[in-house]
């Protein structure tokens, strides 16, 4: 009866696939198509949809991609449109072949969390982090990174204006940034001052006083990155940007406007295009920007800490204070023992985002371990793969006081500027408070290692013990 009814159209169909793949086969193929088209009828007669997006973009991926990005993943998809190819190697950029990364993915995966139900009142939860006595919207500093300006045209300008609006913290890289501090300054917000600990002692000294003479309150705190003994990113990323377009407006412009300044590298477009040049500079053992040092020891953070925390430095400051240092790198216990004991403010656990060392533990994989060992004393954020408000969650639940965003904040600027930045931060922030809702809570400061499922709890308690052998 039913065959009797079916459209010549539909009969024909059917009878010429079945030829190709069988009667069984064909008929699933041909339904499959009428009930799409059907779909797309329904969807265009849906009059409660805007029927002008509907004609431009139809079916769900289209009306998906028209929506606003807001979650770090749609920002990544974005900006992989976006970027041009010099922007997205150095941003992509891993250490071969890329392992540490994908561990980093994968820690943050296996760990499961313990929602508790019927909680109480949770309307109103706090995301806020108060830092060396700076207060942050939610508990979040964008990692230091250098040249902004492939990612937009403001560069670390539009960095620090997304971060501050969304009231996240922002680590500036004087020695890498591709804008003057003084510009970045004009931005509100809370800021650290991230600094390599380069071969050319008189370029760090200089750009330490140089970026402090900004004010007390420029920068709160200073950022050692202490896991860099090499040029391993250099060597591989200036052939590059050797042939790559650069986006400065003008060969002549100063590729380091910081050291420009404070009297140092002054090396420009052109040169840095020259390949007589560069073979020069490679030939003495240096790079564009400062030579990586690789005898750093405890000794070169002393030196620091004399810097920016000794008496002559405090008495140019009108309020007397001293600056907080933290130290960037950190995987083990043993090194975060060590920072203690030199005195460092706090600590970051980070594997450079899988640039450096390929093989190395992921950063969260080490956190447990390095709270254990601190205790509450300092401060402890973590960096290196954190893609959601989940991860942020887990981090915490670990012992983390807070998280650094590294290539998810390249990848909002590529698509935005400052505004998609705020959009990504703040939706961070919103979902925070959602998983917070959803475990029962009303602060981070509630978070513990309770809240992890209990074999996950467990594992990770014998990691903590494991570390201490």
């Amino acid at each position: 009866m039913s065959s009797s009814r079916t459209a010549p159209s539909t009969t024909l169909a059917v009878a010429v696939v079945a030829a190709a793949v069988g009667t069984t086969t064909a008929i699933a193929i041909v339904s499959l198509t009428i009930s799409i088209s059907v779909y797309r009828r329904c969807i265009t007669n849906n009059t409660d949809l805007d029927e002008d997006a509907l004609t431009k973009e139809r079916g769900y991926q289209a009306l998906k991609e028209s929506i606003p990005p807001k979650t770090v993943a749609e920002f990544e998809a974005m900006a992989m449109k976006k970027l041009a190819p010099l922007s997205k190697t150095y941003f992509q950029y891993f250490s071969d072949p890329s392992t540490t990364t994908d561990a980093c993915r994968t820690f943050f995966n296996s760990l499961r969390l313990l929602p508790r139900i019927l909680q109480g009142d949770v309307e109103q939860v706090d995301t806020t982090l108060t830092i060396f006595g700076q207060r942050l919207e939610l508990p979040v500093l964008i990692a230091p990174s250098a040249f902004h300006v492939l990612a937009c045209p403001e560069g670390e300008i539009a960095t620090a204006r997304g971060a501050g609006a969304a009231g996240a913290g922002y680590c500036y890289n004087f020695m890498l940034a591709s804008k003057l501090y003084t510009d970045v300054l004009q931005e509100s917000g809370v800021k650290w001052l991230h600094l390599y600990m380069f071969e050319e002692r008189d370029l760090v000294k200089a750009a330490v006083e140089t970026a402090l003479s900004a004010g007390d309150d420029a920068f709160s705190a200073i950022l050692l990155t202490c896991d860099h003994p090499h040029q391993r990113v250099q060597n591989r990323m200036i052939p590059y940007f050797m042939k790559g377009k650069f986006p400065y407006s003008s060969l002549e412009e100063p590729f380091f406007p910081n050291q420009a300044a404070v009297g140092f590298d002054t090396t420009t477009l052109q040169q840095l295009l020259d390949p007589v040049y560069m073979g020069k500079m490679q030939d003495e053992g240096k790079n564009p920007g400062g030579t990586n040092s690789f005898k750093l020891d405890w000794e070169d953070v002393r030196w620091i800490q004399e810097i920016v925390n000794g008496k002559e430095a405090i008495s140019k400051r009108s309020n007397g204070k001293k600056i907080p240092i933290v130290a960037k790198g950190i995987l083990s216990a043993a090194d975060a023992r060590m920072a203690l004991a030199v005195g460092i403010d706090a600590i970051v656990v980070s594997n450079h985002g899988g640039r450096q060392c390929d093989f190395a533990v992921p950063a969260i994989e080490a956190l447990p371990a390095v709270t254990a060992e601190v205790n509450g004393r300092i401060p402890v954020f973590v960096d290196s793969g954190v893609r959601t408000s989940g991860d942020i969650l887990r981090a915490l639940c670990l012992g983390a006081s807070g998280v650094m965003l590294g290539r998810p904040a390249l990848w909002s600027l590529a698509c935005e500027g400052s505004d998609g930045l705020e959009r990504m931060l703040t939706f961070l922030k919103e979902d925070l408070k959602d998983d917070l809702r959803s475990l029962g809570v009303t602060s981070i400061s509630h978070l513990n290692m309770e809240f992890l499922w209990p074999p996950d709890r467990q594992r990770i308690f014998q990691i903590i013990e494991q570390c201490r052998l």
